[in-house]
């Protein structure tokens, strides 16, 4: 006798009509629902091709019955994780790639590599070959494979880059002191032939900014507490206040 059950998938609540409560969930998504990103591979859950994300978990779908999956319980496939408008960046470099020789075991690898890179922002390659040693490619392509899951890091860290604070926030967080200015040309100019005539001493602790005569600035810092990467943080600022150019 054929019994309905919901499901959330891919973030939209589905109804299917099954005649065994204890069917896989690949069935289900393969054959109810018509996703084919999960492949079905040994049927014993030890290819990895079927692997799904269940409450952001990677789970053999092969080998999960729909019974064990109580309600609510979240599943996304590989069509779930990201899609031809807007791909998930481990999607994106593996097609930078190239990681695809059959692409039979690639639903397994991105899904996978996905839920890992969510667990650890900065793995090393050991870590990353541990995470995917249970996912089978007969193909041989596991370097180019590695090489995908290391350009998805580098790409997840540029997008965490993009957001832009303003100066003021950055520095209100840590307490510090901020100074802003804009040089106006004639001020720049002069500033500049001042620089050239009498540079300024490091000794000098009052003295923290100084424009040479072909426009270079030169910031001296004697202490900054605001955590790693200060040198490039302050000169970026700098840059940007005084409208120099930064050459990064």
């Amino acid at each position: 006798m054929a019994i309905s059950r919901s499901l959330d998938v891919n973030g939209k609540t589905v109804a299917i009509k099954i005649d065994d409560p204890d069917m896989p969930l690949l069935y289900a998504l393969r054959d109810n629902l018509g996703l084919h990103g999960p492949r079905f591979g040994c049927g014993l859950g030890q290819c990895g091709a079927c692997t799904v994300h269940v409450d952001g978990q990677p789970v053999r779908s092969c080998v999960t019955p729909l019974s064990s999956l109580a309600a609510g319980r979240r599943i996304v496939t590989l069509e779930g994780l990201g899609g031809t408008g807007k791909l998930h960046p481990v999607q994106q470099a593996f097609i930078d790639e190239q990681a695809v020789q059959c692409g039979y075991c690639i639903n397994g690898m991105i899904m996978e590599s996905a839920a890992f890179l969510a667990r650890n922002k900065r793995p090393s390659d050991a870590d990353i070959k541990t995470a995917l040693a249970n996912n089978l490619c007969r193909c041989g392509t596991h370097v180019r494979i590695l090489r995908a899951v290391k350009r998805a890091i580098a790409r997840v860290r540029e997008a965490a880059m993009t957001y832009a604070p303003s100066r003021r926030d950055l520095l209100k967080g840590g307490g510090a002191l901020m100074v802003g200015f804009s040089l106006i040309e004639p001020l720049g100019a002069a500033l500049a032939q001042a620089a050239a005539a009498k540079p300024v001493g490091l000794d000098q602790v009052d003295s923290f900014l100084a424009i040479d005569a072909k426009g270079m600035v030169t910031v001296y810092s004697g202490k900054v507490d605001l955590g790693t990467g200060v040198r490039t943080a302050l000169a970026q600022m700098i840059a940007t206040s005084s409208t120099s150019r930064w050459p990064g």
